[in-house]
This record gives structure tokens, C-alpha cells and sequence, in this order.
């Protein structure tokens, strides 16, 4: 069992590692640990201690550890995260053919394969004030898109603005600070893009944003991937897309995903 917990604390000190790809492999880890359950929630709450802001970890974690089969959810758990349509509903949203300029503000896990899917669409990418690696993974990606400041954004005539935010749901939805910012700047209709795992219940998306600020104040963390984060106001929010297509940001945001687990509730 030790194997399993060191593997799991090589993982989640990947800071370049995040999303439903790191989400993936934390699944995989996690089926080391199914018959101890005692052992499954330590290795869950420890995950999320290191790593609060991927909501995707906290919405893995809490259907594994609200499973009656533990083993037969983290396989469906990574089909689901691998079978995730969101980057096709986006795609369809968008009218076709088209002329467009579609500005993400930040990086977002839908752009490498929306950029396939609709290459008749100008993407453009509107750095923020936190993000460090956006042009590191446009890079990574190979993806022929524009990195530009926010001011450059609306004079590129941007027609709609695409916002991924780190955690949604009716009460508490957060992005990484700097992007409220920056999107102020952009004339053009907001749209929040929802992949799987980033809908989360009330309960649980209060303890992401809990554990973001006690993470904020540790004194001494030689590890800390976590940038500041700020609330968004939803009546900011035009529409939101879901694996399930778009909508109203009131409707989508009421579709949470996952359960919630008791034990996620409080963490260390």
C-alpha cells in the first residue's frame, strides 16, 4: 500500500499535470486502495489537501468514496472523463461557418480540441494577470492561436468571450484571479465553459473555496501550484456549456455532477 500513496504524492506534485488528465491518472492510482476503505478516504483527502483548486479531483474522489463498488466506479469515472463532449457542444454553439474572433480568457482544457474541430474559427487566447503557463501549453499542444493582451482583444473585434472556471455552482463559483479583470476590458457576450467535473454541489464547492483559503495562508509550503482565485458574479454569464449542450448559467450550474462525500467535507 505504501507503493500506492507515494505513487499518488509523485502525481499531485506535478504542478504541470491538471484537469481530467491528471484527474485520470489519480483514478487509476485510486484503484490500488479499493477494499480499504480506511485507506481510500486518507488517500482522497490527501489529494485534495495538495491540490484544492482541480475541482475535477474533488468530483473523483467524492464518487469513488460514495460508491458501493469503489473498484467498478473509478472505471466509470475514467470513461466519463475520456468520453467528455463538452469541446463538441462548444464546437456546435458556435455558428458555422464563421468568421469569427472567440477570445479565451486563460487557458481552458476545451481549446486544443476545439481548435480542431472548428478550424474556420479565429481563436485567440487573452492572457491574465496570474496565468504563468498559457503560452507554455499553447505551445505543448501545437496550436496555432493568438496569445494576446486584453486590450488587444477588443480591438480584434472579439465576438464572444469563453471563460473555463475552476469550480461552478449556484452559491460559489470561482476563477483564478486577474480574469474578472481582463474580462472587463473585452466588449463582447460572456460564456462559461463547463467540462465534466467542474459542477460540483453547494456543499462541496464550499470546501474548495475553504480549502483555496486556508491553502492561501499557510506560512511555510514548499509546494504551492494553487494561484489566488476571486468569486464570479453569474449574472455576468450569458450562457454556459455543458457536456450536455448550452444554456442558461442558472440551469447548467444546477447540474451537479457527483455526490457528496461527508468525509470531503472537512479536510485537514
Amino acid at each position: 500500500m505504501t507503493w500506492a500513496f507515494e505513487e499518488l504524492r509523485s502525481l499531485i506534485r506535478r504542478d504541470w499535470s491538471t484537469g481530467q488528465a491528471l484527474a485520470v491518472e489519480v483514478a487509476e492510482c485510486l484503484d490500488a486502495f479499493d477494499g480499504d476503505p480506511a485507506a481510500l478516504v486518507m488517500a482522497a483527502r490527501r489529494i485534495l489537501v495538495q491540490r484544492p483548486a482541480e475541482s475535477t479531483l474533488w468530483w473523483t474522489c467524492t464518487r469513488v468514496l460514495c460508491a458501493a463498488d469503489p473498484g467498478l466506479e473509478i472505471r466509470a469515472v475514467i470513461d466519463a472523463l475520456l468520453g467528455d463532449s463538452t469541446a463538441e457542444r462548444v464546437a456546435e454553439a458556435l455558428p458555422f461557418p464563421s468568421d469569427e474572433v472567440v477570445a479565451f480568457v486563460g487557458w481552458s482544457d476545451v481549446l486544443p480540441a476545439l481548435h480542431v474541430q472548428r478550424p474556420d474559427v479565429e481563436l485567440v487566447v487573452v492572457r491574465t494577470a496570474t496565468e504563468r503557463s498559457v503560452a507554455s501549453r499553447v505551445r505543448e499542444h501545437g496550436l496555432d492561436v493568438r496569445i494576446v493582451d486584453p486590450v488587444d482583444a477588443g480591438a480584434l473585434g472579439v465576438t464572444r468571450v469563453l471563460l473555463e472556471p475552476t469550480v461552478v455552482s449556484p452559491e460559489v463559483t470561482l476563477v483564478p484571479s486577474g480574469v474578472l479583470d481582463s474580462t472587463a476590458l473585452i466588449d463582447a457576450p460572456q460564456w462559461l465553459v463547463c467540462p465534466l467535473g467542474i459542477v460540483l454541489p453547494d456543499a462541496l464547492a464550499r470546501s474548495v473555496h475553504t480549502q483555496l483559503e486556508r491553502h492561501d495562508r499557510a506560512a511555510d509550503t514548499s509546494f504551492d501550484p494553487t494561484p489566488p482565485y476571486e468569486l464570479l458574479d453569474l449574472t455576468r454569464i450569458d450562457r454556459a456549456i455543458g457536456p450536455q449542450g448550452v444554456g442558461p448559467i442558472s440551469t447548467v450550474a444546477r447540474q451537479p455532477q457527483c455526490p457528496v462525500a461527508a468525509e470531503l467535507l472537512r479536510l485537514a
